[in-house]
């Protein structure tokens, strides 16, 4: 196959015209922060481009190389300060031919063509009258929706609300890596939400000048795959970043841009939803509680309010507002009908909702299921009030081995960002089994004393001599510790697997016997070379492996000492697999889920700006 002559000089002057998957020669390839920069030719002109880093292996493997025919099969074009380059997305390569074909040039810079697109349009502009003495020029620009920025493509302007504004962060890690930032959800008029970090310079730039609720135009970002973090606060395949070369106009109000897409979970549904899922809801907003202040675990000051909803179903539920959200929640006294977005689910205390750093209120908002709510709510007031049952009522949530399957978690929930997104403790439930028991460092000598207010002390102790323990927090001697279990397992499922941590009474209860037990049965034992335990306790932690188990466990966000934070999680019940009522959840779940694809789900769909 011949290569695609003239294919350049159409992707710059009439891409319309030029072929969607043209035949190109490799002239040079070159390695360029982890993905190859090459230059290609049509025989006629020569264009430098970026391989996408899937593309990776074609080069590594040989394939691509110098006088290699390829053929795009998927790309892009960008003019970065006026230089124009092909983005190769996807490539098949076709041959190796032996020489250059033909006699390639360099394709000419596109920024005169640049420079005249511009003229003529500020010409156009010029020409046309005057719409409004408050509208900025940037109202003007030409902007792409968010859904169609990549990494590959950073000469945009985008047009957005901002409809989510964190306070400043700052980080310090040596004199060389030391900065500031600050981030934003952004919301166009097509609904997509996509989060933005700016940081250094732009920081001290932009911070002040960006308003919640505003419109502004955005340009000379960059767009990147999403972090885990990211997709947590939004759910978008990237992510943006502004620095110092970074532009932001304030522009006129748009009314097009009202609210993002939401996808409203009916609260009688809750309790189906996996704890830490992040769910849409509207409800009338029937009580809000006092602002309470109080400390964490961590030393953190923490602000919360408690405000109970209900909807048409008859149910209500308690939504926990936390941070600025809870000290000016912004919502009126007269039961309004409010719509929330990225509230997260939690069994602590039956279900509740939590609000999230990245959590919006819609107040009263103009749309045909909230009309509907506020007259449904206005006939229960009128027949005597609302009989609603209350899913935040029933402390602890079902019996552990009778979770239903929608509600539980997998093992992924602790590595793909689920847990540990506030400082509070994540609850999950799971079926999973224990893989491996650690045989090292599995329990501690701990204090037999009592504090001043008997509770047991429990702080590890420290051996004098071989009959003498001290206590620090006591400033007593014992002859002899209580040993606690910190036993370390392996918890796996179907996603994956993660390390959990078993604490005395839970890992009591689990293998069926104290730490105290089973150190004194370890010193009664004959050492045996090459092994941490001898046989005889060995077998108490074997025994558990590999059975399927009813987990429940509590996830946090600790500090490190060196400064990082971790996701800590241990056991807060265990529970062996009972297959008779096991089978039965599960046939539940899947009459449920057939009921579902035959009849179509009950849920409510998307609705924007006042649509049915």
């Amino acid at each position: 196959m011949a290569l695609s002559v003239g294919f350049f000089a159409k992707v710059l002057q009439n891409p319309d015209t030029a072929p969607k998957q043209p035949m190109l020669q490799v002239l040079e390839v070159k390695e360029y922060k982890g993905r190859y920069r090459v230059v290609l030719s049509d025989g006629q002109h020569s264009m430098s481009g970026m391989m996408a880093g899937q593309l990776n292996k074609l080069v590594e493997e040989g394939a691509v190389v110098p006088c290699s025919v390829v053929q795009l099969l998927q790309f892009t074009h960008n003019s970065p300060n006026g230089v124009p380059i092909v983005i190769v997305l996807n490539a098949r390569v076709v041959r190796l031919e032996h020489g250059v074909i033909g006699n390639p040039q360099p394709v000419q810079s596109a920024s005169t063509a640049a420079m005249a697109s511009s003229t003529a349009t500020s010409s156009t502009a010029a020409a046309a009258p005057s719409s409004g003495a408050t509208m900025r020029a940037a109202d003007t620009t030409p902007c792409i929706p968010l859904k169609s920025l990549n990494p590959y493509n950073n000469n945009w302007h985008i047009r957005a609300r901002v409809t989510h504004k964190s306070e400043i962060k700052t980080w310090n890690k040596g004199p060389n890596n030391q900065g500031s930032l600050f981030s934003v959800t952004l919301l166009d008029e097509e609904g997509t939400e996509m989060r933005a970090t700016f940081f250094r310079e732009a920081v001290d730039r932009f911070h002040a000048m960006i308003e919640l609720g505003k419109v502004y135009v955005f340009s000379n970002g960059r767009a990147k795959t999403a972090s885990t973090f990211s997709r947590r606060e939004v759910n978008a395949e990237y992510e943006l970043t502004f620095d110092k070369r970074s532009e932001v106009v304030a522009v006129a109000d748009d009314a097009r841009i009202t609210m993002p897409a939401l996808n409203f979970v009916p609260l009688d549904r809750l309790a189906a939803v996996a704890t830490g899922t992040l769910v849409d809801v509207l409800a009338v907003v029937t009580s809000m509680g006092e602002m309470q202040e109080l400390v964490s675990k961590a030393g953190r000051q923490l602000i919360k309010r408690d405000v109970q909803l209900v909807d048409s179903t008859n149910t209500s539920v308690t939504l926990t507002l936390w941070g600025e959200m809870a000290r000016e929640p912004k919502i009126p006294d007269d039961a309004p009908v409010v719509a929330f977005s990225k509230l997260r689910t939690s069994d602590f205390g039956g279900v509740t909702l939590n609000s999230m750093n990245s959590s919006t209120v819609y107040v009263r908002p103009d749309m045909a299921l909230a009309h509907e709510l506020a007259g449904w709510y206005q006939q229960q007031q009128a027949a005597g009030g609302v009989a609603a049952t209350s899913l935040s009522s029933r402390r602890g949530g079902p019996p552990l081995g009778q979770t239903p399957v929608a509600s539980r978690h997998t093992v992924s929930a602790f590595h793909d960002g689920t847990m540990g997104q506030t400082d509070q403790t994540d609850w999950a439930r799971l079926k999973g089994c224990i893989t491996f028991v650690r045989s090292s460092n599995w329990c501690y000598p701990s204090c037999p004393g009592r504090r001043e207010d008997g509770k047991d002390c429990r702080k590890k102790l420290t051996q004098l001599t071989e009959s003498s323990w001290s206590c620090e927090r006591c400033g007593r001697e014992y002859e002899r510790p209580t040993y606690r279990y910190i036993a370390s397992m392996c918890v796996g499922d179907h996603t994956g697997q993660a390390w959990v941590t078993a604490f005395d009474e839970e890992a009591s209860a689990l293998l069926g016997q104290s730490a105290d037990e089973l150190m004194a049965l370890k010193e009664r034992s004959a050492p045996v070379e090459g092994s941490d335990l001898p046989p005889a306790v060995q077998a108490v932690f074997d025994r558990v492996l590999f059975q399927e188990f009813f987990l429940k466990t509590r996830a946090r966000m600790e500090d490190t000492p060196d400064g990082e934070r971790r996701l800590r999680v241990s056991l807060a019940a265990a529970e062996p697999v009972n297959y008779a009522t096991e089978n039965k959840l599960l046939i539940d779940a899947i009459q449920q889920y057939m009921g579902e694809r035959a009849g179509g789900r009950s849920g409510r769909g998307v609705v924007r700006d006042g649509g049915g």
